[in-house]
Parts: structure tokens; C-alpha cells; sequence
């Protein structure tokens, strides 16, 4: 994944983010120790996602207004909500979305539940929003699928556009080298906001 990260960096100074490139959102690439821990609770990380933190050493913005995290900050975020889970902090807010009956589980791709310690957070907004890559799907789910964990409200899970891991980190690299970007005044990145039909082309121009 080091071309890539490369790759990505070197897009955002291109366009002058650098806001994203700042000293302070430096971070340390992912240690041996800090992989071992967010297994642990997880299970083995696909190699997309484990090939990205051990190189990536620094945070960079995706759409949405995420960016994605250091893999200690990954693996402290998994902890902290599998204690929560332990002490069923998350039992009330998964009935209260249970009750919306809005068809998240419809299709049987996302467990039931409002957090999973198969969910590996990679990216978080100011809300405390996360992208996260899902290692223990539904029943008719997959592997390394893209799960997008709304805390902000109480909102909870939904299933990502994006497929998985490779398919959200090349598909915002195309996005920077096709220039389909815009620079705010604080010098952040702002992605487009994609149709369903614009993510499906996005998507086959990756071969995805």
C-alpha cells in the first residue's frame, strides 16, 4: 500500500491541503504490539487495511469529513466500546433504532447490533463518527465490507457505498487526480457528495 499512500500524499500537497499535512496530525505507522491488540478483539485485519497503517503516518481526509486515524487511536476506540458493550451501554440506543424500522438489516449484510468488535474503525469525524471496515458481517454480508457507525444522535450503523477498504482509499485517490475535489478557505479538501449512480461509475472506473 506504500505507492498509494504515496500516492494519495502526494496529491494533497499538490493541491495545497495542507491542512491535512499539518505536524500536529502526524502519527506514529502501526507496531507490531498495536496490530496484535486490534486482532485481539477483532480478528486478523485484511491486508489492505493492515498494509496501509503500517505505512501511513499521517492523517488524511475522506469525504464526509473524516479522517482517518492512527491505529492506536484504532485500537483504543475498539476497547473502550467493547467495555461498553460488556456493560450493555449499547442496549437502549439499539432498541431505539430497532423501532425506526428503516431496513438497515433488511438484506442480512450488517449484524444486528448497534457496535461490533469486528468493526475496525479507520477514520472519524469531529462528532466522533467512524468509518470502519466490518471483519464479522451478516449472514449475507462480506468480509471487509465498509460499515458507516453514526454515534452523532444515536443514529448507529449503516452499510458504506463503498465495498471495502482498497475500493474507499483508490476511489478518493481518483477522485484528487481527476481534480473532482474543492479546497475550503482553511485549505481542507471537501470531496463531492456521489450519487448512487456516480458511486456504481466511480466504482467500474476502478474495475470495482
Amino acid at each position: 500500500m506504500k505507492p498509494v499512500f504515496d500516492a494519495f500524499v502526494h496529491q494533497l500537497e499538490h493541491l495545497g491541503a495542507a491542512h491535512h499535512l499539518a505536524d500536529h496530525a502526524r502519527h506514529a505507522p502501526a507496531s507490531d504490539e498495536t496490530i496484535a491488540a486490534i486482532e485481539a478483539i477483532a480478528g486478523p485485519l485484511p491486508a489492505d487495511l493492515a498494509g496501509w497503517w503500517r505505512v501511513a503516518d499521517r492523517a488524511l481526509p475522506f469525504d464526509g469529513a473524516m479522517t482517518s486515524i492512527a491505529p492506536v487511536q484504532a485500537a483504543k476506540e475498539m476497547q473502550r466500546n467493547q467495555k461498553m458493550i460488556e456493560e450493555g451501554a449499547f442496549d437502549d440506543p439499539l432498541q431505539n433504532i430497532r423501532s425506526w424500522d428503516d431496513g438497515r438489516w433488511r438484506d442480512g449484510r450488517m449484524k444486528e447490533v448497534y457496535w461490533h468488535p469486528g468493526w475496525v474503525p479507520f477514520a472519524e469525524d469531529g462528532c466522533g463518527n467512524l468509518i470502519c471496515v466490518d471483519l464479522d458481517p451478516g449472514s449475507h454480508g462480506t468480509i471487509g465490507q465498509i460499515i458507516q457507525m453514526e454515534f452523532q444522535e444515536g443514529q448507529g450503523p449503516y452499510l458504506s457505498p463503498w465495498p471495502d477498504f482498497s475500493a474507499l482509499i483508490l476511489g478518493h485517490l481518483y477522485l484528487l487526480e481527476h481534480r473532482r475535489v474543492d479546497i475550503d478557505e482553511d485549505m481542507a479538501i471537501e470531496y463531492p457528495d456521489l450519487s448512487s449512480s456516480q458511486m456504481v461509475q466511480l466504482l467500474a472506473a476502478l474495475g470495482r
